[in-house]
């Protein structure tokens, strides 16, 4: 009867330090993920943004995020007031990133 016990406890400290492992490797796989790779602050879409929208009135649809410099559209821009005086030329789609060639001075 003790062994029985003595196996399940053990059983169960080992299932334990498992769990605890496989999650400390989940939790560092962004991390790892993007440890050598540069990031840049883009300007994203929180959601659509419809055409002709002032850049200035953009308010809580866009937000700032960390994206691999790899992947960052060409003239994509890190603040609303890098488009002082501008619309958009299109409908911005959710998540998209925003680039001066979405905006014109129209």
């Amino acid at each position: 009867m003790i062994r029985r016990v003595v196996a399940a406890v053990l059983a169960l400290s080992l299932a334990v330090v498992g769990i605890l492992l496989v999650i400390s490797y989940a939790n560092r796989a962004d991390e790892r993920a993007l440890g050598d790779q540069e990031t840049v602050d883009v300007l994203m879409a929180t959601e659509a943004i419809p055409q002709g929208t002032p850049a200035d009135e953009m308010g809580e649809t866009v937000e700032v995020r960390q994206i691999p410099r790899a992947y960052v559209v060409e003239d994509a821009v890190a603040a609303v007031e890098d488009l002082e005086d501008r619309v958009a030329q299109r409908e911005i789609r959710l998540d998209e990133q925003i680039s001066n060639g979405l905006f014109c001075a129209c």
